[in-house]
């Protein structure tokens, strides 16, 4: 996780040492995936995750697959709710409700959508633990009170 800073790009960097040693890092980095491709008859397979793709160097891209993973549409939220509440007598329509709370959010001018971690850390799991620290069952008003409070992460 966070691969941007381990592969960061060269051309955003200042010239102080940390930033010197960062780019030394990203060089070595690229001849090793240059040397891996040209002399092994093995497979190597390296995973880095971010969210911040823009930050990668242009370099590591161009010898990499990547993949990016979409933000959660309206099925897939009323997924993770339903698994996320599993077992604690949530009905569809209370399901439908959380789904369309967590709709994509204006944040400076663009339209931003939660992230699957957004709905099971910030949303669920933070209404839990205040139910918990209440002492009352976990409800669907307060839930819906989490997911008015909750950002999506940008």
């Amino acid at each position: 996780d966070e691969a941007e800073a381990i592969v960061g790009s060269r051309g955003e960097t200042d010239s102080s040492s940390g930033a010197q040693e960062n780019i030394a890092v990203v060089d070595a980095i690229i001849v090793g995936v240059d040397g891996l491709r040209k002399g092994l008859q093995a497979r190597v397979v390296v995973l880095f995750a971010t969210n911040l793709t823009s930050r990668i160097d242009s370099a590591v891209l161009r010898r990499s697959y990547y993949y990016a993973f979409e933000r959660p549409d309206e099925k897939t939220r009323h997924t993770l709710f339903n698994n996320s509440l599993d077992g604690m007598n949530f009905n569809s329509a209370d399901l439908e409700k959380l789904v369309m709370a967590t709709t994509p959010r204006m944040i400076s001018g663009k339209q931003v959508q939660f992230t699957p971690s957004d709905i099971v850390e910030l949303i669920v799991g933070r209404a839990i633990n205040e139910a918990v620290r209440q002492n009352k069952p976990l409800n669907l008003e307060l839930l819906l009170d989490y997911c008015s409070r909750t950002t999506p992460t940008c």
